[in-house]
């Protein structure tokens, strides 16, 4: 969901994840498929949502974006968003570091 709202003579751009899931037929030997899915919003850091069962990851819907414009016309009229899907395993030096690696 991507917001717009006004407030003197202020614009907030929110980009707001209601839902999503990934998916996949990938597994490995030592444990069943782990499917995350996350994204990037304007080059910042990716938020990753799903993976491995041990890790936390943000409940949904969740603000992954927000910033603030004083001058409506500074305000831009598209926004870069990156998905990313991937089979989330264990990194084998440490396998409950649940950074992608």
């Amino acid at each position: 969901m991507l917001a717009f709202s006004t407030l003197h003579a202020q614009v907030r751009v929110r980009v707001t994840v209601l839902e999503g899931f990934s998916q996949t037929t990938c597994d490995d030997a030592t444990s069943e498929p782990d499917p995350g899915w996350g994204l990037s919003v304007e080059g910042r850091d990716t938020v990753l949502f799903n993976g491995a069962s041990f890790c936390t990851f943000p409940d949904l819907p969740a603000e992954v974006f927000v910033e603030e414009f004083y001058l409506p016309a500074a305000t831009p009229d598209s926004l870069q968003v990156r998905l990313l899907a991937f089979e989330h395993d264990p990194h084998l030096a440490n396998p409950f570091d649940c950074r992608l690696m």
